[in-house]
């Protein structure tokens, strides 16, 4: 991680989004594009949905995956633990 925040713009569902983070440019675009790929996907499921509702749908998407990835690393450390 960066000491100092940075500006990067990166492009999610056609529009531009200016983004300070202390992270590396890569990486924000990374998480960009996760993000842009994510609501891209909602958004081409279903073509009546509304942009907020994609990014809603998108959110709870992005938020289980997280989920399921601490409930991964928990299971993995308890492992570990008992060895």
């Amino acid at each position: 991680m960066a000491d100092v925040a940075a500006r990067v713009t990166a492009k999610i569902m056609g529009e531009d989004y200016v983004i300070r983070a202390r992270a590396s440019v890569e990486h924000v675009m990374e998480v960009a594009a996760k993000v842009d790929e994510s609501m891209r996907r909602i958004a081409a499921s279903d073509p009546r949905l509304s942009l907020r509702d994609v990014a809603v749908l998108a959110a709870l998407n992005l938020a289980e995956e997280l989920h399921q990835a601490g409930a991964r690393q928990r299971q993995l450390v308890s492992i570990i633990e008992t060895m």
